[in-house]
């Protein structure tokens, strides 16, 4: 398993990202980190939102939400963004730690396939997280590509996403 481990990588992967999640001009762009479970020196969940009023262009928040995520990532944290359009009225912020809910989803663009080893409680193990690839691949093969859709599948931090 290959992970992006330079800081030249993790910018390549972040910005290849802004291909996949398509940020409209007024939209916010939310990001949830989280401390990896079973590892030492816990820390808590952080919701951070990237709004057009503390960032007026789509690029001034797509640079802050990169530069938060290399430092999270930095120090240990998983991190996942909000992959459909969020509402223009969602109050949340760099700041205030508002998570995006349901309701807070402007429409709906992308569905998310999450594939874990059985048992979440605990990190999984490279063999576990070679095998849910394995299985993605599978799904890609006979739901996506058989339909001339073009998946993405990329590491979830305890397996796969697509």
């Amino acid at each position: 398993m290959m992970f992006p481990e330079t800081l030249a990588s993790q910018q390549d992967a972040i910005s290849k990202m802004w291909t996949i999640f398509k940020i409209d001009q007024n939209a916010a762009i939310s990001m949830r980190a989280i401390w990896p479970k079973g590892v030492p020196g816990g820390k808590p969940v952080k919701n951070l939102t990237f709004n057009a009023v503390a960032y007026p262009s789509v690029s001034d928040r797509q640079r802050a939400f990169e530069a938060t995520a290399l430092h999270l990532n930095s120090v240990g944290y998983n991190l996942y963004i909000v992959m459909n359009p969020i509402n223009t009225a969602f109050a949340g912020d760099e700041h205030n730690g508002l998570a995006v809910k349901d309701a807070d989803i402007k429409c709906r663009r992308l569905l998310l396939v999450d594939f874990d080893r059985a048992v979440t409680s605990q990190s999984a193990t490279d063999y576990e997280v070679d095998e849910t690839f394995k299985v993605a691949h599978e799904l890609e093969k006979d739901a996506f590509y058989s339909k001339d859709l073009d998946p993405i599948t990329v590491f979830s931090g305890n397996g796969a996403h697509i």
